[in-house]
């Protein structure tokens, strides 16, 4: 074979070699460009009995945050298990394996044998896909959207729905409502206006709390319009134990709710409805600030119409304080936890631990 047909056998060769080289090149220059971790480019396969699933970071530190072990740590020790499971070259590993690391680590930072056991009972649960269905209701401005909004963070919930954008966006649809917001009536008017927002609102959640109640999804709605009797039902059997249902109604469409809700097994599910409080004093705060704020386009004619600026805060503070009045009614079903404005983090401490007692209440019950 003369030199002219080596050189022409050994150019696919070459040029194999010079795009694994471009390739390497490109995922070296990617990583120092996005600084991402060389032991996040190598996956770990993680074996459950006859099915496995890629080793996550990120989930291992969410469930570590939900435990209330602080974020920064949860990142760390899920840093420090993928990069001891790397140079240990255990691309294959089953669960049990996994988390005996991880339980080493947690101990190497001081988070022993309670903190173990949690965390075995929330990686059940995930394990199990119970549904987490939590409803946050109170008073409009008083910080709830906030708040939820550092709460899902911590709980690990990436579905929040608001029952005021549902409200918002059921009303333009419907002949029957106009765009008025429920304080700008007279409080003659009002309860009457909010009963039927919330019935609007409930029809408006039903496919997300049945796709959250099927699949085994976690979801936070919140909101004023949450009248717990369009949605909750108390168990007999067990103390802050709900399924969801929606209650008795001559509406065809209520009563087909009701009938599919009725129908379904939820005795796996979690449901913890909260009700936050605010004082009087911080509520007035709250809604000054929001006044002298930019108040949306769509508002500010409503408020005009209510007279002076103390007249205002008088009429909304009045009128909020009643949503408030009336979903105390009903504080043998909600868990009720006052807002402190001036330490957010108590009230997320406080509902964090009710949701942890939660589902290790339901872990028990199974086991």
């Amino acid at each position: 074979m003369d030199s002219s047909q080596n050189k022409s056998l050994s150019a696919p060769a070459d040029a194999l070699i010079e795009d694994k080289a471009e390739a390497l090149a490109e995922l070296n220059q990617e990583v120092l460009s996005k600084k991402i971790s060389k032991y996040d480019v190598l996956k770990v396969r993680v074996w459950l009995d006859d099915h496995f699933f890629i080793f996550s970071r990120f989930l291992v530190s969410r469930i570590l945050t939900l435990n209330k072990v602080p974020p920064k740590d949860s990142i760390r020790i899920a840093m420090d298990l993928k990069k001891l499971l790397v140079e240990e070259e255990k691309f294959e590993v089953k669960q049990s394996e996994m988390e005996n690391y991880l339980f080493q680590i947690m101990r190497a930072y001081n988070y022993g044998d309670f903190f173990i056991r949690r965390y075995q009972m929330v990686s059940n649960f995930y394990a199990q896909r119970a549904p987490l269905l939590i409803l946050v209701a109170g008073p409009p401005a008083c910080g709830k959207s906030t708040l939820v909004t550092q709460f899902a963070d911590r709980v690990n919930v990436a579905n929040v729905l608001q029952t005021s954008i549902v409200s918002s966006v059921l009303k333009s649809f419907s002949a029957e409502f106009n765009s008025r917001p429920f304080w700008a009536y007279g409080e003659s008017e009002q309860n009457q206006i909010l009963q039927a927002e919330n019935r609007l609102v409930r029809k408006g959640v039903h496919t997300d709390i049945l796709k959250c109640l099927q699949e085994g999804k976690a979801l936070i709605i919140e909101g004023y319009e949450l009248d717990p009797m369009l949605y909750l039902h108390q168990r007999e059997e067990a103390p802050r134990k709900f399924r969801i249902t929606m209650r008795d109604s001559d509406d065809p469409e209520e009563k087909k709710i009701k009938k599919v809700l009725d129908e379904m097994d939820q005795s796996n599910a979690v449901i913890v409805p909260f009700l936050l409080t605010i004082s009087e004093k911080e509520h007035a705060y709250i809604i000054e600030n929001w006044l002298m704020s930019d108040i949306p386009k769509e508002l500010r004619s409503e408020v005009a119409q209510l007279g002076k600026f103390q007249k205002q805060l008088k009429h909304l503070l009045k009128s909020f304080q009643q949503v408030q009045s009336f979903l105390l009614e009903y504080n043998d079903i909600f868990t009720v936890i006052p807002i402190n404005i001036q330490h957010i983090d108590e009230t997320l401490n406080t509902m964090h631990n009710v949701i942890l007692a939660r589902i290790e209440a339901s872990f028990i019950n199974k086991n």
